[in-house]
């Protein structure tokens, strides 16, 4: 069963999960499998716990975070707490793929927070639409440029976007995700029922975190 990402075709992916799992367990369980809470707020511990898979937020940025997020204009509820990328067509003009955006861009745009890189905004988004936002960090974007670039033009709906935007990469990461949906529910089933109970964790994580890992391991 293998799995297609940016290109490559992955044969086993279980070795890489079984690795992972090992060698991070604590963020499967404070992170990935954390509860995150009210979908329309964010705490400053769970901003804090993007930590857990590196973000190196410090107390200020933190806090800016939080202080962003609560105000009444930010965008929480015009997305699901359960919105699911596979479901957020990007080809479709003022949709839960644009709805996506903005809420990110509720964070970056007009004036970033400093020193809020893209990556942070990811991992705390994704503790709060875990199925919706992929970890975008700088791995997942060199593996994925070539491909967010055809996305570009698609995506114009949301204005004028350059290499440099985030939207293009879900993009581009979602075409594998929805070709990979039903081989990652069997590989999930798989961890679940695993004999080493660290690995036997990891089949509680969903497809789109499964698949992140797979693509950060290969992005050299």
């Amino acid at each position: 069963m293998p799995l297609y990402i940016a290109g490559q075709v992955v044969d086993d992916p279980m070795p890489i999960w079984r690795r992972y799992a090992r060698e991070h367990g604590r963020t499967i369980r404070e992170y990935d499998l954390a509860d995150p809470g009210e979908p329309n707020v964010l705490t400053a511990d769970e901003a804090w716990a993007s930590r857990l898979i590196g973000s190196r937020l410090t107390h200020d940025e933190r806090d800016e975070l939080v202080s962003r997020a609560a105000d009444a204009d930010a965008p929480w509820a015009r997305i699901p707490a359960d919105a699911d990328l596979t479901s957020a067509d990007a080809a479709v003009p003022a949709g839960l793929f644009a709805d996506a955006a903005h809420l990110y861009w509720w964070f970056t745009w007009p004036e970033r927070i400093h020193g809020v890189r893209v990556a942070k905004v990811h991992k705390v988004l994704h503790f709060k639409r875990r199925r919706l936002y992929p970890i975008l960090d700088d791995h997942l974007r060199t593996l994925y440029e070539s491909f967010a670039e055809s996305w570009i033009e698609p995506l114009s709906y949301l204005g004028e976007l350059t290499s440099a935007d985030s939207p293009p990469f879900w993009a581009a990461f979602r075409q594998d995700l929805v070709r990979n949906h039903a081989e990652l529910e069997r590989y999930r089933k798989l961890l679940a029922t695993d004999d080493d109970d660290a690995v036997k964790l990891a089949g509680d994580l969903i497809g789109l975190r499964l698949q992140d890992v797979i693509a950060w391991s290969i992005s050299g």
